[in-house]
């Protein structure tokens, strides 16, 4: 089911719209326009209850053209294939998590410590400590 709706658009934001469809950014002004106003939608999420992130960034020209390139192919918009690659990278690379962080900070200073799993142990926690570095 779709909606046709009637509006004004300023002649310069038409004309580059068409250039858009013509370079084969989009399959027609149609298709243009619902994935403009999908991409608007979904970037104003935070009154809607999402929390959005907009990131301005630059490609070199190699990487833009990738970007088209995957973007037509896989039929995503640059959000999606941004967050696709994000989604690989954490398939493949072995990023510390924070508890792995926390843990490597202990055992370097020596913060991290064991007891033995004694029943009494917290009536008589004293006979087992390490004293000897304090005589």
């Amino acid at each position: 089911m779709s909606t046709t709706v009637k509006t004004k658009i300023p002649d310069q934001l038409w004309q580059q719209a068409q250039n858009m469809v013509e370079q084969g950014w989009a399959d027609n002004m149609d298709d243009l326009i619902a994935e403009s106003i999908r991409s608007y939608l979904k970037s104003h999420q935070e009154t809607l209850g999402g929390r959005p992130v907009r990131e301005g960034f630059e490609l070199d020209n190699q990487h833009l053209e990738k970007l088209h390139t995957l973007g037509k192919a896989l039929k995503k918009n640059t959000s999606e294939l941004i967050a696709f690659a994000i989604d690989e990278v954490y398939k493949t690379e072995q990023l510390p998590t924070e508890g792995a962080r926390v843990l490597a900070i202990l055992q370097k200073t020596g913060y991290l410590a064991s007891m033995p799993d004694i029943a009494s142990l917290s009536e008589n926690y004293k006979e087992y400590l390490d004293w000897s570095d304090k005589a």
